[in-house]
């Protein structure tokens, strides 16, 4: 009787000895600063996008609205348990000849954004948040990002982040009155498509992440870019940062946002209108995008 009473109590030790080891392994992982990704302007270039989907880890994908390759590219990121993101173009300074179909615009009367908005969100399913392509004049416009913003909080679950092409942006002001979750752009990583210069801003990404805690870089699909990606997130274990989805970064901060993929789809045949002469706003785009647009 003794000894079942002693064995049961041993395999009662090792049990409890196990699950703190556990917990301590957890805890380590967890207690470790984390970076998101975000690759940009997705859905124009078939090959690229792909290679793209195929980066290790929970990158998170910002798709332009009625894009030629949307299906089977957002078929290929659930497959992969990949976020999506609808990538909303808004107004620039400049360069707006780039901005490709269902831009927002400074001119845009509150229906006129709410029903452009509605049409763009349409194009892009299983979106769990949305971000800005060019907008640096758009995000200073405080009256329109907060219609922008009521948008988004009327849509369940959907978050903003902000690229930040412009120090000007009001987009954090405008997701905090409107009670959105919100994030912003820390480091761009391939303005400069030359690897050693993206190497260099993957260094500021994890610098960034180590000091405040987490840190948000964002990329394109262009060959250079890729070939550092894959490489450094294979090895980001020795790195001293985790890699977490943008939705999980926001979590983080807030305690409470919840991940819900949502797909408004209602408003399908009229953004496949809209969408019948596409124009790749990328066609003419220098190589890496200008953070200032």
């Amino acid at each position: 009787m003794r000894f079942i009473i002693g064995l049961a109590l041993s395999c009662t030790l090792l049990l409890a000895f196990a699950n703190a080891a556990h917990a301590v392994n957890r805890d380590q992982r967890f207690a470790l600063p984390a970076i998101a990704i975000i690759i940009d302007d997705l859905g124009y270039r078939r090959d690229l996008d792909r290679q793209a989907s195929e980066l290790p880890g929970d990158v998170s994908f910002a798709i332009m609205p009625f894009a030629p390759h949307i299906k089977p590219l957002v078929s290929e990121l659930a497959s992969r348990g990949k976020e999506t993101i609808l990538h909303l173009p808004m107004e620039a300074a400049d360069n707006n000849h780039l901005l490709g179909p269902g831009a927002l615009t400074t001119s845009m009367d509150r229906a006129t954004l709410s029903e452009a908005f509605a049409l763009a969100l349409s194009t892009v399913p299983r979106v769990v948040g949305v971000n800005n392509h060019m907008g640096s004049k758009f995000t200073q416009d405080t009256m329109r990002m907060g219609w922008l913003m009521s948008e988004l909080a009327s849509k369940s679950g959907l978050f903003y982040v902000d690229s930040r092409t412009t120090r000007n942006s009001v987009a954090h002001e405008a997701a905090r009155r409107a009670g959105v979750d919100f994030l912003e752009r820390d480091v761009f990583l391939d303005h400069i498509q030359d690897e050693m210069s993206i190497e260099t801003k993957f260094d500021e990404l994890i610098e960034s992440a180590k000091r405040k805690g987490y840190s948000l870089g964002i990329a394109h699909p262009r060959p250079a870019t890729l070939r550092v990606l894959e490489r450094r997130l294979r090895a980001l274990g020795n790195e001293g940062v985790r890699l977490e989805s943008v939705s999980k970064l926001i979590r983080m901060q807030s305690g409470q946002y919840r991940v819900t993929p949502v797909s408004h789809s209602s408003l399908g045949n009229q953004a496949s209108n809209i969408a019948s002469k596409p124009t790749n706003p990328n066609s003419q785009t220098p190589i890496g995008k200008d953070p200032n647009m």
